[in-house]
């Protein structure tokens, strides 16, 4: 299995259907789901600080905040598990929170080059599909350049590339304002 080396010690809960527990726990009929990766996972912290919990927090009692994320999953797979969740279950809202490797097509030059340019591509794709978009990396980075040390980043990850408790926070932050509705 992958290795993933954390700066602190962390614990972890998944529920009866394998899913990572969001906190607090809160049953309503308006629910989001969220798909991803290990990022949405929450590697490298506690259940508690995982960008759904702090999406919870933010929501209160109004939502209930399902955690389907995966550890090495991509796209197509976050896709299906959005797919087979909606099946099960009704969602007001779903969030896809991907990591810059989830459309990443292979692994020589070329490849890369076209995934880098998918995901160059995908906000005026998801624009034009009228579907909210929240650039996660973009919005760390002016985070670090506002904070204007060359530590900054160590404070946003966990690890090479999980989001510590405040970098999850800062996100879930984002995603939230995204959820609420835009106007008339």
């Amino acid at each position: 299995g992958l290795e993933h080396r954390v700066l602190r010690p962390y614990g972890y809960t998944v529920d009866d259907a394998a899913r990572r527990v969001t906190v607090p726990a809160v049953s309503a009929d308006r629910k989001i789901l969220m798909v991803g990766d290990s990022a949405l996972f929450g590697i490298g912290v506690d259940d508690e600080h995982t960008i759904a919990s702090f999406l919870q927090a933010e929501l209160g009692a109004s939502a209930e905040v399902v955690n389907a994320g995966v550890g090495g999953y991509d796209a197509a797979m976050a896709l299906e598990v959005a797919r087979s969740g909606s099946d099960q279950d009704r969602y007001h809202a779903l969030a896809y929170v991907a990591h810059d490797n989830d459309l990443q097509i292979g692994f020589r030059r070329a490849q890369i080059e076209t995934s880098h340019a998918l995901w160059r591509q995908l906000p005026g794709i998801l624009h034009a599909a009228r579907i909210r978009y929240v650039d996660g990396v973009a919005l760390l980075a002016a985070r670090v350049r506002e904070e204007g040390s060359v530590f900054a980043p160590i404070g946003h990850y966990a690890d090479h590339g999980h989001l510590s408790r405040r970098g999850n926070a800062l996100l879930a932050g984002r995603i939230h304002a995204a959820l609420l509705p835009t106007g008339p």
